[in-house]
């Protein structure tokens, strides 16, 4: 009776030692629904050349009346089959509080950058490309892109580049941020906060020193996928809540990465789990 007796007492420690970690609900939802508003454009400037933002300046685009200046590329120059981007950002230029319009080539960056505000509603089949830089540090802040056909930010094979997106909107687009190809240096893809409606992938890693990061107060809505990662590539996602599950479910894995996900369906976590393939 004894030996039952503290049996009994142990069983009782033991479960009162032990945490017990349970779904968590009731997780504050984005008041927004994933849907971008847009700034009200005061004019237009239409370019017939790269405006080069020189190491160090500031290019700002917002008008005294809190409007922006959309910047496009002249019919003229596209018509004659021209490709050159709209913005060069030289190492150390900051792009602030601009729309764009038909863009030509996008917006290259050659070194460390920030974009600041930059309103781009009709991407296209072009992008903001890091193009090159030795261990450059790309910022993008408080951006609203939509209708790319391919990445919003797209790295180029050559750029070993840390690129951060902060507070940035996305919507009907093909990737939000993408890494190089199999041959690229180091590269790392870091989301905060900001949101993505109707993405195919939010991150695609894909390559070996390619290290994607999808930080707490992101969001994910409508048919969208979270990540991939190819080739060895690494990506977390812990933080991210997925507001409406997308055709493949709130969390997409491809190839031979390395991923440590946790996700959201509706207002309930998913608990954490590494996967290894």
């Amino acid at each position: 009776m004894i030996k039952n007796l503290l049996a009994t007492l142990v069983l009782v420690f033991a479960l009162s030692s032990c945490q017990t970690i349970a779904p968590t609900t009731g997780i504050d939802v984005d008041p927004r629904d994933g849907e971008i508003t847009w700034a009200p454009i005061g004019k237009t400037v239409e370019v017939t050349e790269p405006i080069v933002v020189k190491s160090g300046t500031v290019f700002d685009g917002a008008l005294e009346d809190g409007t922006l200046t959309r910047y496009s590329t002249d019919p003229r120059a596209l018509r004659t089959g021209g490709s050159s981007p709209l913005f060069v950002l030289e190492d150390g230029a900051k792009l602030s509080r601009v729309a764009v319009g038909s863009s030509g080539g996008g917006i290259h960056i050659l070194g460390n950058a920030t974009l600041e505000g930059v309103h781009w509603p009709d991407m296209g089949g072009v992008s903001v490309t890091v193009k090159e830089g030795t261990a450059s540090q790309v910022w993008l802040k408080q951006g609203k892109f939509s209708g790319a056909r391919g990445a919003v930010v797209q790295l180029s094979d050559k750029a070993r580049a840390y690129v951060h997106m902060v507070d940035c909107e996305t919507t009907k687009s093909g990737q939000v941020i993408r890494s190089g190809g199999v041959t690229s240096p180091d590269q790392l893809l870091d989301i905060q906060g900001g949101s993505a409606r109707d993405v195919a992938t939010v991150v695609l890693a894909d390559h070996a020193k390619a290290v994607g990061t999808i930080r707490e107060g992101f969001y994910l809505y409508g048919e969208s996928g979270l990540f991939t990662a190819n080739n060895g590539a690494k990506v977390e996602a812990s933080d991210a809540k997925t507001v409406e599950p997308g055709p493949n479910g709130p969390l997409e894995k491809a190839g031979s990465g390395v991923v440590t996900v946790a996700s959201m369906t509706g207002d309930r976590l998913v608990k954490l789990l590494r996967l290894k393939k």
